[in-house]
């Protein structure tokens, strides 16, 4: 009882001293405004008073509630913990005491060592997740200089971006890699950042284990057909050696239908002795003469081919043109010919080796040179998107094809008269037939599914490509006849589905491939090689009567290179 005696009055003393405790202090009395005093000499000092600022105080404020609360909270805190120690209860009741502030996910503390391993992992998360604008804005940046440049972070920069856990930066970072013809690329000579890392993970990106986004997928098979279809495992050209004797024009030609094509017109083994006197040295390949000779007769047939050499008669020019071209050609084709003799040397038992012709030596680099036959679906996708427009069909109709014959009627007249009631008529018109109409003067033609782009004449043509199905042209005039066309169905110009072309598309891939080995081929024999020609010289080119016993013995000593890799 006592204790309940005392409890009580400790509640009451301590209610009483809170609301003796609310009163607001006087506030201090306000001192006199300030009086004007008079200083010697006349002068008096004028005193300004200060402009009384308005008080601030809310109504709550006045009435002293805030007062009232704090105090009356403060009661019942100190009542509370004393009433719990009273009665034993302190610690009881964890889940009745007040949590700490719930901090946001990013803040400082979340990322510290102590913080839960949840809270430290779900911070690094978001703060991943925050960058993703900045990282977009750096790889589109980085987009505009390309991996070509000087500076090679460019490219760990992308592929780090093409690994991001955001599925937006992924996508940047594979877009950055688009062909752009601003940007060089030092891997190869497509206008993007073509390294092996750089296909490698493309490749990747194009599957659905590797990557679920699908826009992704698509763009990476697009930057990897920017870098063309060559294998992955291919090393770079060797930059070792001397520089290419081809000019860019030969460079940038294409090189697998052009070195196989007609090269057996040139006679490689004649011997010294047959060489006309005067003939021109052209070229020279690790020792070995190109004479003017044995590439007249490929400029010819190339003149021939292209309708400028009619009955011995050629524009010089031209066939300047063509020598220089058709040189370089052969300077090709004497490299792999002499690769092809060192390694045949090479594996004989036999001291001397019969040359090998024209057909020996293209068997052999064609056996030689390893070509990836796997053309994938998603190789296939690729080729198909970049180069869609080269499957789009044309537009095709199925008509009708109405012929008066003028030379068949009284009168030119007459037979416009005719042609007008044939379109009246298949209109649907209630016409009668003009007089002294023949059905012996028409021809009634019904058309399959044909291309407009092959429907002569001109005027026929460009009337069908503005039909309608079951529209009906106007009568039209051509020469000693008139038309009356009428289209049944249409099909506009459209993309051809995949499925109808992919065989198409497999053997550009493979032709693609071809050149590209070929060219790599080339390169690397080139590099090896000691080279000379007469369209690199400014001291022109040389006669076979200058020094034909050393220019013999430069043919049997040459030195074939036997690297072929």
């Amino acid at each position: 009882m006592a204790n309940h005696n005392s409890i009580l009055t400790l509640f009451v003393g301590c209610l009483l001293a809170a609301l003796t405790g609310c009163a607001s202090a006087p506030k201090p009395a306000s001192p006199l405004p300030p009086t004007s005093a008079a200083v010697g000499n006349n002068t008096t000092i004028v005193a300004i008073a200060s402009t009384p600022v308005a008080s601030s105080c809310t109504l709550p404020q006045f009435l002293g509630l805030p007062g009232i609360g704090k105090g009356v909270g403060g009661v019942l805190h100190r009542l509370g913990s004393r009433l719990l120690a009273e009665l034993d209860l302190t610690g009881r009741f964890p889940g009745l005491q007040p949590m700490p502030p719930v901090l946001p996910l990013t803040a400082p503390a979340n990322l510290e060592e102590g913080a839960p391993p949840a809270v430290q992992a779900a911070a690094a998360i978001k703060l991943e997740e925050d960058a993703a604008p900045q990282k977009i804005m750096a790889l589109r940046y980085l987009a505009t200089l390309g991996c070509g440049g000087c500076y090679d972070k460019v490219e760990d920069a992308l592929l780090e971006g093409m690994s991001d856990c955001t599925e937006a930066v992924r996508y940047e970072a594979v877009k950055a890699l688009q062909c752009k013809p601003e940007c060089g690329c030092k891997y190869c000579n497509a206008p993007s950042c073509c390294s092996t890392k750089i296909r490698k993970r493309l490749g990747e990106l194009t599957t659905c284990e590797k990557e679920p986004s699908e826009r992704i997928r698509r763009m990476a098979r697009i930057a990897l057909e920017c870098c063309s279809t060559k294998p992955i495992d291919e090393d770079d050209v060797p930059r070792e050696g001397p520089p290419a004797i081809a000019s860019t024009e030969q460079q940038t030609r294409s090189a697998a239908p052009e070195l196989f094509n007609g090269i057996e017109l040139v006679s490689f083994h004649s011997p010294v002795s047959s060489i006309p006197i005067g003939d021109m040295i052209l070229a020279e390949v690790n020792g070995e003469a190109i004479y003017e000779s044995q590439v007249l007769p490929l400029v010819d047939a190339k003149l021939q081919a292209k309708g400028e050499l009619v009955a011995g008669l050629y524009d010089a020019a031209a066939r300047r043109r063509e020598l220089r071209t058709e040189t370089y050609r052969v300077i090709d084709w004497k490299l792999i010919s002499q690769q092809a003799q060192g390694r045949v040397r090479q594996t004989s038992t036999f001291n001397s080796i019969q040359p090998m012709n024209a057909n020996e030596i293209q068997a052999w680099f064609e056996r030689n040179v390893s070509l990836d036959t796997t053309v994938s679906s998603q190789q296939l996708l690729a080729h198909y998107e970049v180069h869609r427009d080269r499957y789009r069909t044309n537009t095709k109709v199925r008509w009708e094809h109405v012929v008066v014959n003028v030379d068949q009627c009284s009168s030119r007249n007459a037979a416009i008269a005719n042609a007008n009631y044939l379109k009246n008529k298949a209109m649907g018109l209630p016409v009668e037939p003009p007089a002294g109409f023949s059905r012996e003067s028409v021809d009634i033609f019904t058309k399959g599914w044909t291309d407009v782009t092959a429907i002569d004449p001109m005027v026929i043509r460009n009337t069908l490509r503005s039909l309608r199905p079951g529209q009906v042209s106007n009568p039209i005039e051509d020469k000693n006849r008139i038309h009356v066309v009428r289209v049944l169905e249409r099909q506009e110009q459209a993309v051809a589905p995949l499925h109808s072309v992919a065989e198409q598309i497999r053997k550009e891939i493979l032709s693609e491939r071809k050149q590209a080995m070929e060219v790599r081929v080339l390169s690397q024999l080139r590099a090896q090689s000691k080279i000379w020609t007469v369209f690199d010289s400014a001291a022109g080119g040389r006669k076979t009567e200058d020094n034909p016993s050393d220019q013999a013995r430069e043919m049997e000593q040459n030195a074939i290179p036997t690297s072929f890799e």
